[in-house]
């Protein structure tokens, strides 16, 4: 369960920024919103189940993803590529920000126990790097490093006093190495962070969709996805994958298959079953090529399908890019419900996502707490804040027409928005 994430010095972002999920102490105007929305974690702490970030384009909503994006990789990579650590991307804006570090840090439970874990690096070297927990209602250290010197607290974190000496490099995390030498603490902060959150920061789905396909080899679970894909109106009755040996494919304008020699053709391809009028009852369902025949929204929300089914199953953290684009309105918001209701997100599996769709800023479906948006100032330097840090917003009011009017900022100034549509000169051409 994530609690809050911070970063600083990275790319549009240059001071520390800080997106939480904690619930502030607020009434909707409805209270079902409130009981939806909100999970009481271990220890009594109130966590929301989704964030939405909104704003204007370039204003930097997804660097604040590949930010997370960023630390995950260099907790899952870090000990094993030394090299990992020259992929430092600072605030580039300002040439002073290339001496100074990158900061990430994330407070988050586990196994009923919480810990906020971070580091800084540079383009040469890890700089800092700290953890502590949570003992009663006090915050304890285990750890803290300032370059090579690694302070240690030796009741609460044995495990990193019996190491042998000098296997800390410049360019790994301390964590890592506590946890290849088998150090439980480390071995559970480090399985949180590689193993519990799912990210897809930018326009590709590739990595979604190859969760997906993998999800389609368990029976059960490829039924979910073609309940899933069927619930949301696509014209799909089923979906599998299909030999080409065994079935046949509705191939007479499937130029993709035709166009594909005998060496590289697939065993197998995905296909869809869809209603075909005057099929002869009884008759072997016909299945169509899906990536030649389906659009590119339903593609995507194909490869969406797998991780959402198994955040919703297992509990694991969702951070998705664009989460409108090639999708219907209501289909999105439907996406955001399915985080936020209490029969179908029992394991309280946190969705944070970027969008543009303002039909999404609606109280029935948000609360105060759920909406962040960023902007840039005039320095290119991209900041977050979310609705709740702004005075006087009723939970009464329209979100949507607010945002449209000015109110909340974040929104791209367009008075000087033109295009030149004189003809060139002849000379010119």
């Amino acid at each position: 369960m994530i609690i809050e994430f911070t970063i600083g010095n990275f790319k549009s972002i240059r001071h520390k920024q800080t997106l939480s999920l904690q619930a502030a102490p607020i009434v909707s105007k409805d209270p079902e919103v409130d009981e939806r929305n909100v999970f009481t974690a271990p220890g009594g702490l109130k966590l929301l189940k989704s964030v939405g970030i909104f704003g204007p384009n370039a204003s930097g909503k997804s660097n604040f993803l590949r930010a997370l994006t960023r630390m995950l990789h260099f907790v899952d990579k870090s000990f094993q590529d030394d090299d990992q650590v020259k992929r430092f991307t600072p605030f580039s804006l300002d040439l002073e920000c290339e001496k100074m570090p990158a900061h990430f840090e994330m407070v988050f439970i586990t196994n009923g126990n919480r810990y906020r874990y971070g580091f800084e690096i540079t383009e040469q070297r890890v700089s800092a790097e700290w953890l502590f927990g949570l003992a009663n209602t006090s915050e304890v250290e285990y750890f803290t490093r300032l370059d090579d010197k690694i302070k240690i607290n030796k009741s609460r974190f044995k495990e990193g006093t019996e190491l042998p000496p000098d296997k800390t490099k410049s360019s790994t995390l301390f964590l890592n190495v506590v946890d290849a030498f088998n150090g439980p603490i480390a071995a559970e902060v480090k399985s949180f962070l590689t193993s519990n959150i799912r990210v897809n920061a930018g326009a590709n789905d590739h990595t979604f969709r190859k969760n997906t396909l993998r999800m389609m080899e368990v029976e059960d679970l490829r039924k979910q996805i073609a309940e899933l894909m069927r619930s949301a109106d696509m014209g799909i009755e089923d979906i599998d994958h299909v030999s080409l040996d065994s079935l046949e494919i509705v191939g007479d304008q499937n130029l993709r298959l035709q166009n594909t020699s005998k060496e590289d053709k697939p065993s197998k391809i995905l296909g869809t079953v869809k209603k075909v009028k005057n099929e002869p009852t009884g008759s072997p369902p016909t299945f169509f090529d899906f990536d030649e025949f389906e659009s590119e929204g339903t593609k995507k929300f194909f490869s969406y399908s797998g991780p959402i089914i198994e955040s919703l199953l297992t509990g694991t953290n969702l951070v998705i890019d664009e989460l409108d684009a090639r999708l219907h309105p209501l289909l999105t918001r439907k996406i955001v419900e399915l985080f936020n209701s209490k029969e179908l997100n029992r394991k309280n599996a946190q969705l944070i996502f970027v969008a543009h769709d303002i039909n999404l800023l609606d109280s029935a479906l948000l609360r105060r707490d759920q909406i962040y948006f960023t902007e840039k100032n005039t320095d290119g330097e991209t900041s977050l804040y979310s609705l709740i840090n702004i005075g006087g917003v009723r939970n009464d009011v329209s979100y949507e027409r607010d945002y449209m009017k000015g109110k909340y900022g974040a929104l791209p100034y367009l008075a000087k928005f033109n295009v030149q549509t004189n003809e060139p000169d002849q000379e010119d051409r």
